[in-house]
């Protein structure tokens, strides 16, 4: 591969700045108008891509630039063959691009919220190699943490998005922070204030408000106290997920530019006795012939469909238990699970909302026929008989799969209603199926910008993947019959 000059790196980075815009207005302009509601879901859209890219830029992931890298050196007129993923340049040339299309997503979500780019022509000008990004956030428009804190609560609740429970927890660690840290301005946060915080949690007293040890004393003064027990690692991590979506609003919102608790989360390790496994085939036979099936034993509708339904989708146990008798619809026509949420229905990550083909064996079991039933009785949800539990839908069928599944034998932890997705995986790559496909199957993210920005494979081809769900055992006596 020829040696690149400082002009060629620029002309590709010009290139490809312009061709990201490009590709992106295209995409608004055959959009049409958005809904307030679509506009909600692409801008988080944006914010979540942009977030992606800036934790691989952190990490030095460059290889998520492998593929954009090799376009810009073939749009150069350099010939496949000829590019070098170990050479100097190749390396160089993804790092950049990698920043430049960090800046271009921050970029966006400034655009999403209204904020005139007056420093930079951001359709025509092209970005340069090294260019800082934008700064528009000034002290004088900071604000403390606790009006931070207020303003993101005033938004999740007037949206819906919080409940009573999910309010208290997010309360409290806004107190927390702000006892660590002082109330001090967002805008002079940073990583180093993230580390700070992380440390300073990690010494945290358990029950600070409730151990008559701790009344009227402050943090220095408890760590000074003997058998003084931290709290645990897992509360730590709740309340890093807590603040790094607090500040994850606040860079939406244009507060701060970085996130300062972006990627301090604490690494748990799984234990060997803890892990999830799949159901093997003798599993599969012996919940499917048990007599819930082989005699209808089943006193709920759910009681029949969530397994099922699990094993021939790979979908969650609530995102199945919150399905709606209107999520389920023809698409091209393939008759597909619409995963999808609103105010009162919430999905588990920003790449879960998918569309998953319906196996052909659940609509020869009965399933199209029990959701026209669900329909013509007006029905919203798909199993009306499941209620919410502390914002959970399916606490009441994990409970009943649980003492179904040890009635059966299997053991506490390993084999749970769960394992149904890792039976899914697990047959996906013994079939050899693309991961990408595994991965839009399964709401998993992709890494792929087409994928996981604009949507993936069309239901046809994903229906291909569906039905090589074959776990080789003899079902031909189910049928739905209540």
């Amino acid at each position: 591969m020829k040696e690149l000059n400082d002009q060629d790196f620029q002309k590709m980075i010009s290139e490809f700045f312009q061709e990201s815009v490009e590709a992106f207005e295209r995409a608004r302009i055959h959009s049409g108008p958005l809904t307030e509601e679509a506009w909600e879901k692409e801008r988080r859209g944006f914010a979540r891509l942009r977030d992606d890219y800036k934790l691989w830029l952190r990490r030095r992931d460059y290889s998520k630039m492998d593929g954009m890298t090799e376009w810009m050196m073939t749009q150069a007129g350099i010939p496949q063959k000829d590019i070098d993923h170990q050479s100097f340049d190749f390396k160089k040339l993804r790092r950049e691009a990698l920043k430049v299309f960090v800046h271009f997503l921050d970029l966006e979500v400034k655009r999403h919220h209204g904020v005139l780019l007056d420093d930079v022509d951001y359709l025509t000008q092209p970005l340069r190699m090294g260019t800082p990004l934008l700064s528009s956030v000034k002290e004088e428009t900071s604000i403390p943490i606790s009006v931070l804190f207020d303003e993101f609560r005033r938004e999740r609740l007037a949206g819906n998005k919080w409940r009573e429970k999910t309010r208290g927890a997010n309360e409290s660690v806004a107190a927390t922070m702000i006892e660590i840290l002082g109330d001090r301005l967002v805008f002079k946060m940073d990583k180093a204030t993230g580390r700070d915080y992380k440390a300073a949690l990690q010494k945290y007293p358990i029950n600070r408000h409730k151990d008559k040890r701790f009344k009227d004393k402050t943090l220095a003064q408890i760590h000074a106290l003997k058998n003084v027990e931290p709290i645990a690692t897992q509360t730590i991590n709740n309340h890093l997920n807590k603040a790094t979506a607090l500040f994850g609003w606040a860079v939406d919102q244009g507060y701060l530019e970085v996130n300062p608790f972006d990627g301090l989360r604490i690494s748990m390790g799984v234990r060997v006795k803890d892990q999830v496994m799949p159901f093997d085939r003798d599993d599969l036979g012996k919940i499917f012939n048990a007599p819930l099936y082989r005699n209808n034993e089943y006193n709920r509708p759910h009681q029949f469909w969530l397994p099922l339904i699990g094993l021939y989708s790979g979908a969650r146990l609530e995102e199945i238990c919150q399905l709606h008798a209107g999520d389920i619809k023809e698409v091209d026509c393939v008759w597909v699970f619409d995963i999808c949420e609103d105010e009162e229905r919430k999905l588990k990550t920003r790449s879960s909302e998918r569309v998953i083909p319906i196996h052909p064996f659940l609509i020869e079991v009965g399933f199209l026929k029990y959701v026209d039933r669900m329909q013509k009785q007006n029905r919203t949800k798909l199993f009306p008989e499941l209620n919410r539990h502390n914002g959970k839908i399916s606490h009441g069928a994990s409970q009943w799969f649980g003492k179904f599944k040890r009635g059966l034998g299997f053991p506490e932890r390993k084999k749970v209603f769960h394992s149904f997705r890792h039976s899914v995986i697990s047959m996906l790559r013994k079939k050899r199926v693309p991961d990408h496909e595994v991965k839009m199957l399964l709401g998993h993210t992709t890494g792929s910008i087409t994928h996981d920005r604009y949507g993936g494979d069309e239901p046809v081809a994903l229906l291909e993947v569906v039905k090589e769900l074959d776990f080789g055992i003899d079902l031909s006596h189910l049928k739905f019959k209540k």
